[in-house]
């Protein structure tokens, strides 16, 4: 996921030249340092606001929400066993699986996408 320019304007930010992302399961699952779950303002509502990094907002679920956010956990585990120069790289069986999930979950989004003209 890249991007050529990123400005900051009175109320939003703005970016240039950037990856074409089917889906923003991409940036919830692989960017930034912190991902947060918190309930919506609507009253009674069964969906929850998930925050990247205190930044980026999304709305979605509880149970995918949590799903996502379990992922998440499971994936910086399995990326931190192969970048970990004392572990040889070998991951485990969860963490393989968390891997294939991933795959699988952005093959997806990929598939569901609008095609882009």
């Amino acid at each position: 996921i890249a991007f050529g320019e990123i400005v900051k304007g009175a109320s939003n930010f703005t970016m240039n030249q950037t990856t074409y992302l089917t889906s923003p399961v991409p940036l919830i699952l692989l960017c930034g340092n912190t991902l947060t779950m918190h309930p919506t303002s609507a009253k009674k509502s069964t969906n929850v606001q998930l925050t990247l990094d205190n930044w980026l907002s999304f709305t979605c679920s509880k149970e995918t929400a949590s799903g996502l956010v379990l992922l998440r956990k499971r994936l910086e585990a399995a990326f931190s066993r192969i970048t970990d120069h004392s572990s040889k790289g070998a991951m485990s069986a969860g963490e393989h699986d968390a891997v294939n999930t991933l795959s699988a979950v952005i093959q997806s989004a990929y598939r569901e996408a609008p095609e882009r003209v």
